[in-house]
C-alpha cells in the first residue's frame, strides 16, 4: 500500500482530522493529483473559509494546475491579515511569477532572498525569472547560489536547462547525465537529454527520454513537443501534429510551441491552418518576430503576396535576423525572378552556426539528409 492509500485509510477512520486532510492534500499535490487535492482542501474550507494553511496550500495546488491568477487572488487576500508568514509571502511571489509578472516577481523574491529557510527557493525562482527574460548570465548566477545552499538534483536539473539554452551544451549534458545517475526521473535533465538527442538526430534515444517524461508526468508539455519533433524527423507529420497540439493545449501561451505547430501545418501544406495558428501566436504577443515571419510564409504559400510582404517587413523591423522572414524573403525574390539574390540571402543564414562553436543549420540539414535512405532516384532528387 502506497502512502496516499495509507493516508486515505486513516482519513476514512477520522474524516474531520485537519492534520490528516492537509497532509493527504499535500501528498496528492506532490503526485500530480491536483483535482483530488483541491477537493479535499475545498471541503475543509467549506467549514473554515478563513483557514490560512488550507488557503495557502490551495493556492500552491492552483499554481501547479496552471491557475496562477486565482492563486494570486487567494494569497493577496491572506496578506491583508495582521500576521503574514514568510511562506505566504513566498507563495505570493511564486504566483506572481507564474502569472508572468516577471519584474514584479523579481522584486518580491529579492526581498525574501536573505530569509534562511527560503533562500535557496528564492534564488531558484530568481534564476527562473531571469531565464524567462533571456538573461542567462544572471540566471546561471542565481541557480548556482541556490545550489550552493541546497545541492539537490532538483536544482541541478534546472541548471542543466539554463546551461543548454545559453549554449553551454557540453557542460549542460555533463550536469544532466550526472543528475540522471541519482535521479533518473528528473524531468529537467530528461528534457535536456531528449533535446540534445534530437539535435544529434538520435531520434530513438530522444523518443525514449520524452516517453519517460510523459510516463512520469502526463501534463509535461515539453514531452509532447519533443515527441512531436521526433515524429517529424521520422516523417510522421500527422502524429507529430497531434503531439504539438497537446503541447499547446497544456501550455497555451507558449509562443515557441505555437510556432512549431504552425510550421508543422506548413510542412503538411495545410496553409489555412498555419495562418490561423500563427495569428493565434500574434494575439498573445504581437511583437513576436518569428510569428510575423511564419505568417508571411504561410501567406506566400497561399499566393497572398501582398500580405506575405507586409508581415515579412514587420518581422524584419522586430528582428533583422528573423529566420522565417529571411526564408520567406528568399522565396519571394525567387518568385520575382531574382533567384540568385534569394539564394545568397538564404545561404548566408544557413551558414551561420546555431550557437557559438556549433555546426551551421546547413550542416545539420546535411547530416539529417545523409541518414535518410531514399526509396528511388526520383525521391532522392526531391529530397
Amino acid at each position: 500500500m502506497n502512502k496516499i492509500e495509507l493516508y486515505k485509510g486513516y482519513l476514512a477512520q477520522d474524516p474531520t482530522n485537519e492534520i490528516l486532510i492537509l497532509s493527504l492534500a499535500q501528498l496528492l499535490h506532490e503526485n500530480g493529483k491536483f483535482t483530488e487535492s483541491l477537493s479535499l482542501l475545498d471541503n475543509l474550507l467549506l467549514d473554515q473559509p478563513n483557514h490560512e494553511i488550507a488557503l495557502s496550500r490551495k493556492a500552491s495546488v492552483l499554481i501547479s494546475n496552471g491557475s496562477a491568477s486565482e492563486a494570486k487572488e487567494i494569497l493577496q487576500s491572506l496578506t491583508n491579515t495582521n500576521t503574514i508568514s514568510v511562506e505566504i509571502k513566498h507563495n505570493l511571489a511564486v504566483a506572481i511569477f507564474y502569472n508572468k509578472e516577471i519584474d514584479h516577481a523579481i522584486s518580491e523574491f529579492e526581498k525574501l532572498q536573505e530569509i534562511t529557510n527560503l533562500e535557496a527557493s528564492s534564488n531558484k525562482y530568481l534564476a527562473a525569472c531571469f531565464y524567462s527574460k533571456g538573461d542567462f548570465e544572471k540566471a546561471i548566477d542565481y541557480i548556482n547560489k541556490a545550489i550552493s545552499i541546497e545541492p539537490t538534483d532538483y536544482l541541478k536539473g534546472f541548471e542543466s536547462v539554463i546551461l543548454y539554452t545559453s549554449g553551454q551544451i557540453k557542460h549542460a549534458i555533463e550536469v544532466a547525465n550526472s543528475v540522471l545517475q541519482t535521479s533518473p526521473e528528473n524531468l529537467d535533465a530528461l528534457s535536456v537529454m531528449g533535446t540534445y538527442c534530437i539535435e544529434q538526430f538520435e531520434t530513438a534515444k530522444a523518443i525514449s527520454h520524452f516517453e519517460k517524461m510523459r510516463s512520469i508526468n502526463k501534463n509535461d508539455c515539453r514531452a509532447f513537443n519533443g515527441l512531436g519533433l521526433c515524429l517529424m524527423q521520422n516523417g510522421n507529420s500527422l502524429e507529430a501534429i497531434k503531439n504539438f497540439n497537446q503541447a499547446v493545449y497544456l501550455s497555451p501561451t507558449n509562443l515557441g510551441y505555437i510556432a512549431v505547430l504552425a510550421w508543422s501545418y506548413i510542412n503538411t501544406q495545410n496553409f489555412d491552418q498555419a495562418v490561423s495558428t500563427f495569428k493565434q501566436a500574434l494575439e498573445i504577443e504581437n511583437n513576436f518576430a518569428e510569428g510575423h515571419g511564419g505568417l508571411a510564409t504561410a501567406y506566400m504559400y497561399r499566393s497572398q503576396i501582398d500580405l506575405a510582404e507586409k508581415h515579412c517587413a514587420i518581422a524584419f523591423k522586430l528582428d533583422k535576423q528573423c529566420f522565417s522572414a529571411i526564408y520567406c524573403q528568399s522565396v519571394l525574390l525567387t518568385l520575382k525572378g531574382k533567384m540568385e539574390v534569394g539564394q545568397k540571402i538564404l545561404a548566408k543564414v544557413l551558414d551561420q552556426p546555431l550557437r557559438p562553436g556549433e555546426p551551421s543549420l546547413a550542416q545539420m540539414i546535411q547530416k539529417q539528409a545523409l541518414k535518410q535512405q531514399p526509396a528511388t532516384t526520383n525521391q532522392s532528387r526531391l529530397n
